[in-house]
């Protein structure tokens, strides 16, 4: 790998983190888990970069995450599994991205939710001391995010489109 493409790959992970990152400040808090437009730039990060860069992007938003608000307590919040969802999902969204998209798309939703809502059962269990029931889990952590969750995807890959051929120009003129 070329210097050019490695620093190319950091800038554009640093990027994704720094904007995944802002992101988290602009919430809706709707329960334990808040809405945000997170995300919009894993995907991305998923299908601009390479899996090593992607999942870059999402350990450097966990970190700013780490450093800026949450500090050690981060891996109390019952948020915390998304967040690392985040890193795996946005490496197999590279990884998959020659793939048929709404499926790569689907499954990665689907991985997301498997990380975040197992932590987020795990959390409150050992925060509370009581074990919530699967439903309760659905409802606070997946109930009220499928139709958002849906229009998240829409906006990304609307955004996605129209920047895809920017990026292509810049990656050929290195």
């Amino acid at each position: 790998m070329s210097t050019t493409h490695s620093t190319f790959g950091l800038i554009l992970s640093t990027i994704l983190a720094c904007f995944t990152f802002i992101s988290s400040l602009i919430r809706i808090p709707i329960g334990p888990v808040p809405f945000t437009l997170q995300t919009v730039f894993v995907i991305l990060a998923g299908l601009l970069l390479s899996p090593t860069y992607a999942a870059l992007s999402q350990i450097l938003n966990f970190l700013l995450m780490t450093v800026f608000i949450y500090g050690t307590s981060i891996f109390t919040i019952p948020t915390c599994g998304f967040l690392l969802g985040f890193i795996v999902i946005a490496w197999f969204l590279s990884l998959m991205k020659e793939y048929f998209l709404p499926i790569q798309l689907l499954l990665s939703e689907i991985i997301l939710y498997l990380i975040g809502l197992c932590y987020l059962w795990y959390v409150t269990f050992h925060l509370t001391g009581t074990s919530l029931q699967f439903m309760k889990i659905m409802k606070i952590g997946f109930l009220p995010f499928i139709l958002p969750d849906i229009m998240k995807i829409i906006l990304t890959l609307i955004i996605y489109h129209r920047i895809k051929p920017i990026f292509l120009k810049m990656t050929s003129h290195r």
